[in-house]
């Protein structure tokens, strides 16, 4: 940059050619619009390097608290589907018991029906008692008996496998309600931790988007004194809004609150669902 020109270099141009005169005032002119810049883009500098900072410290602790919600908020949804799990089993559990004990009451009553074996002993023996044919009345007698004790038990037994064979069907069935009630657990942790990477892959391309947005516009801003076509978009109303990003990431961490775009709003068709 050329020295400015003192007063005797002035007056010896003006005595001697006038056009000498325009030139150093122009020199002069030139040198204060430099010295302007100059201050400008120092100022621009110190803004800039503000901004990033303020943006690069917000982002840790935005990313930092995402991580720490995605977080607590896994441990709740587990918690909340692990208790409704454990009140599905403790429903089955009294509704087998249940049922365990209505269909023992009515298997139980059901009255026990004699074979044609007991019956025609029992005939058989009533003939001989009638025939006055006493001791062999009393063996029929005693037959009958041995015979009824044993078809008893044996109706017995039949009875309570019968009452396992029931209770057993449905337990299998309740087996069957709490094994599909458990993939649902399993299924909907999957999805919950899914929503949370998608929401923190959502959280840091949002970042790294307004990063990106920030860099073109301190990039315009640092050319604009160079280029004068680019100087009235580079301070514009909404170029200047870029540029602060920065401190609007600081303002937000400290109300709390960010918006973040899904992924596909940011990136439209590129993104697909996973079936």
């Amino acid at each position: 940059m050329q020295k400015l020109a003192d007063r005797d270099e002035i007056a010896l141009a003006v005595t001697s050619d006038a056009y000498s005169v325009s030139g150093l005032i122009e020199q002069d002119r030139q040198y204060n619009i430099a010295c302007r810049n100059l201050r400008r883009l120092d100022q621009l500098e110190k803004d800039q390097e503000y901004e990033w900072k303020a943006f690069n410290d917000s982002k840790k602790q935005w990313l930092r608290r995402a991580r720490l919600k995605t977080a607590m908020s896994d441990i709740v949804q587990t918690e909340h589907l692990h208790r409704k799990y454990n009140d599905i089993c403790s429903a089955h559990k009294e509704e087998l018991e249940s049922y365990r004990l209505a269909t023992r009451k009515d298997v139980l009553r059901q009255p026990v029906a004699m074979s044609s074996l007991s019956v025609a002993v029992r005939t058989l023996g009533d003939r001989l008692m009638r025939a006055n044919l006493t001791g062999s009345a009393l063996d029929m007698q005693n037959m009958y008996d041995t015979l009824q004790q044993e078809e008893r038990e044996e109706a017995v037994n039949r009875k309570h496998e019968t009452i396992e064979r029931k209770v057993a069907k449905k337990k299998h069935l309740l087996d069957e309600k709490e094994a599909s009630a458990y993939r649902k657990v399993l299924l909907a942790e999957r999805l919950g931790k899914r929503r949370g990477e998608e929401n923190m892959q959502a959280l840091a391309a949002n970042l790294e988007h307004k990063e990106d947005q920030m860099a073109s516009a301190h990039f315009r801003q640092r050319i604009a004194p160079y280029f004068p076509l680019v100087k009235g978009r580079a301070f514009g109303r909404a170029q200047k809004h870029v540029a602060s990003r920065g401190t609007q990431l600081k303002t937000s961490l400290n109300k709390g609150h960010f918006h973040v775009p899904s992924l596909c709003g940011l990136y439209g068709g590129l993104l697909e669902v996973e079936q």
